[in-house]
């Protein structure tokens, strides 16, 4: 081979060799979406176009968090029995409300005629609650299970189980309380009774707020209102034994209800309120579910 075409060899191979490595795709670890940035705006019409077609008016949007796949830490074991033992638990991915439902939202599924009217339209402190404009951005209370299974239906979801509202108010470490470990907390973290609120009487809401209200408690998924402004209904049925025996994989909660605090079937809601305390993020409350109070509302979730 000549010189003159040696070199002419040499040089097109590295400009080809230089080329393929150009076309090389690089990952870094900053391309993996996080929990928190994977937010989407739920276009629930589309999800039900039966119950759309019939309806007067549009299924309201809503902001919704994506829940990723894995594992999570759920109950714990420093309390009583129906919380323990603390158990690993791994969820399939699902989107879950950032925010409680609305009085506007609910009010829409009422307009169409889907929804029952809440059993009461007033707050604790506001006679006018639910069909005044003044009081749209805040959580719709007053309904009972059956009344927040029917609207989440009818947006194309269903109310979350335990262990969905559990991860993503604790994050998947487990954490005690959506901001973390911090035990004595002020009314800057949630609408919900604050340590020394007997001598600052002051500092307590005495109702509802609007919801998204409180960023400092936030979850680390960031859902908001998980602990205060109304205690959540979920899924599941209470059982207070249910944590010893549950599935390892998307827990559906018990296959019936008991009550440990006199008879009957019990449901399960979660989170404080305005009328509690902060309560710890595994908390488990028992509540029959034709029950309907001011201190009650719920959010929604769906299969991505």
């Amino acid at each position: 081979m000549k010189k003159k075409d040696y070199y002419t060899f040499i040089l097109t191979t590295l400009i080809l060799l230089l080329s393929c490595q150009s076309l090389t795709p690089s990952f870094t670890d900053d391309s993996a979406p996080t929990q928190t940035q994977e937010t989407i705006s739920q276009p629930t019409a589309a999800l039900n176009p039966t119950e759309a077609a019939n309806s007067s008016a549009t299924i309201p949007e809503v902001e919704m968090i994506l829940v990723l796949e894995g594992g999570f830490v759920m109950g714990r074991d420093d309390t009583n029995e129906e919380v323990g033992p603390s158990h690993t638990v791994y969820l399939d991915a699902y989107y879950i409300d950032k925010y409680e439902v609305i009085n506007s939202q609910y009010r829409a599924c009422v307009d169409v005629g889907v929804c029952e009217t809440p059993a009461e339209k007033r707050s604790h402190t506001r006679e006018n609650y639910f069909d005044n404009p003044e009081f749209d951005s805040y959580p719709v209370i007053y309904i009972n299970w059956d009344m927040a299974k029917a609207f989440c239906e009818w947006r194309g979801g269903y109310l979350p189980t335990e262990a969905q509202w559990e991860k993503a108010a604790r994050g998947a470490d487990g954490q005690t309380y959506p901001w973390g470990e911090e035990v004595s907390v002020d009314e800057t973290f949630g609408n919900f009774k604050y340590e020394g609120y007997i001598e600052d009487p002051q500092g307590l809401t005495g109702d509802t707020v609007p919801v998204g209200s409180y960023e400092k408690g936030v979850s680390p998924f960031g859902v908001h209102d998980m602990i205060g402004n109304v205690y959540e209904w979920v899924s599941d049925w209470f059982s207070a034994t249910y944590y010893q025996t549950s599935p390892e994989s998307n827990p559906l909660g018990a296959d019936n209800g008991e009550c440990m605090y006199g008879s009957g079937a019990c449901k399960v809601i979660r989170g404080g309120a305005w009328v509690s305390g902060a309560y710890s993020a595994s908390g488990r409350i028992e509540s029959r579910p034709v029950s309907a109070s001011d201190s009650v509302g719920f959010r929604c979730a769906r299969t991505p």
